[in-house]
């Protein structure tokens, strides 16, 4: 099963924006996340079309099961 890590920000321009890492390890936890909301705000290491991201929103570990599908 493949985990997704879901960061969800709030850009200067007022909309909302999703930066998602895939396949993170097992051990993360909120504060792990958090500080790296924290520095990808704080570096403004993000831009989008010019626009950075202002503000943490919320963030959430998906956990993805994907099964193959064959087509005749």
């Amino acid at each position: 099963m493949k985990r997704v890590l879901e960061m969800r920000f709030l850009k200067e321009d007022g909309k909302g924006v999703t930066i998602s890492f895939d396949d993170i390890k097992a051990d993360v936890n909120d504060s792990d996340v958090n500080a790296l909301m924290d520095f990808i705000v704080t570096k403004n290491i993000f831009s989008f079309k010019g626009v950075g991201v202002s503000e943490k929103r919320d963030a959430r570990i998906v956990n993805v099961h994907s099964e193959q599908i064959y087509l005749d």
